[in-house]
């Protein structure tokens, strides 16, 4: 999908610029890193992997929060049914700081092949392949001024935000849902499952074995066929029309899209 110009606000093409800069200090702290390990020269070596590891990617990432467009005025302008991201925001906000990605890089399995292990990395590579199907929108924290990549945030007040939400549900191409145990997110699977044909939900599984094992545990009363006690390689499931879970290839995309978009 070409993003309609429209939708172009100047926090959005502030968002755009500052996303250059900040690959444009990457590439510079690359340089540098390079120059100095050739000439040996350490100092400029750490300042080099610190504006390659850090500064320029902190630009690109709040270039990209900038940029997220307002899931109302998303709605309005693209009329396809929209795909529902519905997520913990405790466990969305524990996910994305640096400290998570480091205790988890090498034992979490990325949703689909290709994708970065890093959470806002790869919402933001997820969302690219969910705008293909419909706009994809999700309910903004509480209280949140600037987004995280991936979703567009819908503002509501917390009296409107359960109605909102089971009207969002019933409007949806598909819902996606990424596993977690809070209180609210449990409130909205019930009552996906409740009011959504379950072939048009997409569940993301935690990573983290323990927070799987809670999930699941309250999650496989809903089912008919239990999810699977350990993940393996597999993060993303359907669901078949009875309830029971199905694996997705983490390799194959086209199963996603082809399955929501006939």
């Amino acid at each position: 999908m070409i993003m309609d110009s429209s939708l172009m606000t100047p926090r959005h093409l502030l968002g755009r610029l500052l996303q250059v800069v900040g690959i444009v200090v990457t590439i510079a702290g690359l340089l540098m890193f390079l120059w100095a390990y050739a000439e040996d020269r350490g100092g400029y070596l750490f300042l080099g992997l610190g504006i390659l590891a850090v500064v320029g990617p902190t630009l690109w990432r709040t270039g990209g929060r900038l940029a997220v467009i307002p899931g109302e005025l998303l709605l309005q302008r693209d009329r396809r049914p929209p795909v529902l991201y519905l997520r913990s925001f405790d466990d969305e906000e524990a996910s994305h700081r640096f400290a998570h990605f480091m205790r988890t890089a090498f034992t979490v399995t990325p949703i689909l092949g290709g994708y970065s292990q890093w959470a806002p990395m790869e919402q933001w590579q997820f969302a690219k392949l969910m705008r293909r199907i419909g706009p994809y929108v999700t309910v903004a924290r509480p209280g949140e001024h600037l987004p995280e990549l991936g979703a567009s945030p819908i503002y509501l007040d917390d009296d409107e935000w359960q109605s909102r939400v089971l009207k969002l549900m019933k409007q949806a191409r598909f819902v996606v849902v990424r596993a977690g145990a809070t209180p609210g997110l449990r409130w909205e699977i019930e009552m996906l499952w409740k009011n959504v044909p379950p072939e048009r939900v997409l569940l993301i599984a935690p990573g983290r074995r323990k927070v799987y094992r809670a999930f699941r545990e309250w999650m496989n009363e809903l089912l008919r066929k239990p999810l699977p006690e350990k993940l393996g390689d597999v993060r993303l499931f359907g669901f078949n029309a009875d309830g029971s879970p199905v694996a997705i290839d983490a390799r194959d995309t086209s199963r996603i899209t082809n399955a929501f978009t006939k």
